[in-house]
């Protein structure tokens, strides 16, 4: 692991500023500190951020098909939205093989849900597109050059997220792809 240090000439100690692994830096955020800890590294606040998101998502889902426990008249009524994402043809999870043929990510809807699902594209830390799709338009297609200046030694981690809201028919969906993607960079001429 490298890190960046600094040395500290009042307390005589070396300070990490950075690091390749979270668990070299440290916080001393207090909402991310639990009774009588004066630090953590990053890596735990994270790891306790992502346990709070689990929670509250395992919350909002249950809210969604449920209702709220607010005013209002009537029950929530609410459906859920679904669809599976693909890239070149592979499910979440798999590596991808970036060609001259680019990306071709492919959103299969299940129903017949006349809303847009709203989609967020990233590589790694960038994100490299936003936009919608829908029953009808249900692909994105992303060019070689607009994803290969994102990648570190030929390679990155695709995240894509959907979201469908419909909030006059109580319907509500998100679906999720992750996986590695590797520029195939070798090429022969005859």
């Amino acid at each position: 692991m490298s890190k960046i240090k600094k040395y500290n000439d009042s307390n005589q100690n070396w300070r990490n500023y950075s690091s390749t692994h979270a668990n070299g830096i440290y916080t001393e955020v207090p909402n991310l500190l639990k009774d009588e800890e004066d630090i953590i590294s990053v890596e735990t606040g994270l790891e306790r951020l992502s346990e709070d998101v689990k929670i509250l998502k395992g919350n909002v889902a249950w809210l969604a098909k449920n209702g709220g426990g607010g005013s209002g008249s009537g029950g929530s009524g609410s459906s859920e939205a679904t669809a599976k994402i693909q890239v070149n043809g592979k499910d979440s999870g798999e590596t991808v093989i970036l060609d001259d043929n680019g990306l071709n990510i492919t959103f299969k809807i299940g129903g017949s849900f006349t809303k847009s699902w709203n989609v967020t594209i990233s590589l790694g830390v960038s994100r490299i597109y936003t936009g919608s799709v829908s029953i009808n338009n249900n692909q994105i297609v992303l060019t070689r050059s607009s994803i290969s200046k994102y990648l570190i030694n030929y390679r990155g981690t695709l995240t894509i997220s959907a979201s469908y809201f419909d909030d006059l028919n109580g319907t509500y969906g998100n679906a999720i792809w992750n996986g590695n993607i590797i520029e195939s960079s070798v090429y022969l001429y005859v």
